[in-house]
């Protein structure tokens, strides 16, 4: 047990400390170098804090600040669209090197992929009726159900989304321009 723990927060308390708990502390003070340099530090610190003065902005700072806000209010970010757009590519090179990695361990024949893809997803449901982790099983049924042909769909459609963010970027920015 750390015999600095009660007396670590009593150096840090703002309120008064009831009088057994001030005197036990006021012991601990005298015999332990390291509480005493905290408390030490800390009513250095507090000192420090009391006398400084209080600060004021440079002039002008109201209307410096005004004209940023105005501006960001005028000029909208385009960070959203850059996000989705890294995004939708970031999850098609996924998607693609999912695909790679499975087609490249087994023969790619669509018909051979279907009934084998099938066939694992009856095996699969045969496995989850013995299981009894349901979440555990809905997993490995989905893990063993995907054929290569749906990472091909995925790829495509995540791919024009991207390519359809990045028009609507373009469109958006050329009629800022405009504007």
């Amino acid at each position: 047990m750390n015999k600095h723990l009660p007396y670590r927060d009593w150096i840090f308390e703002e309120e008064t400390l009831p009088a057994d708990s001030a005197q036990a502390l006021r012991r601990h003070l005298q015999g332990c170098p390291d509480c005493r340099a905290a408390a030490e530090a800390w009513k250095a610190a507090r000192q420090s804090l009391a006398n400084a003065g209080e600060k004021s902005p440079r002039t002008g700072f109201t209307a410096r600040w005004k004209a940023l806000a105005a501006e960001r209010i005028r000029v909208p970010s385009r960070r959203p669209a850059w996000a989705m757009l890294a995004v939708s590519s970031a999850g098609s090179l996924v998607m693609a090197l999912a695909l790679a990695v499975q087609t490249s361990t087994q023969g790619f024949s669509l018909a051979g992929v279907f009934t084998r893809d099938l066939s694992a997803a009856a095996g699969a449901l045969e496995d989850w009726m013995d299981t009894t982790s349901s979440l555990g099983a809905f997993l490995t049924i989905v893990s063993r159900s995907i054929p290569p042909a749906c990472y091909l769909f995925a790829i495509f459609f995540v791919s024009l989304i991207g390519i359809l963010w990045l028009l609507l970027f373009v469109r958006s920015t050329a009629q800022g321009k405009q504007q």
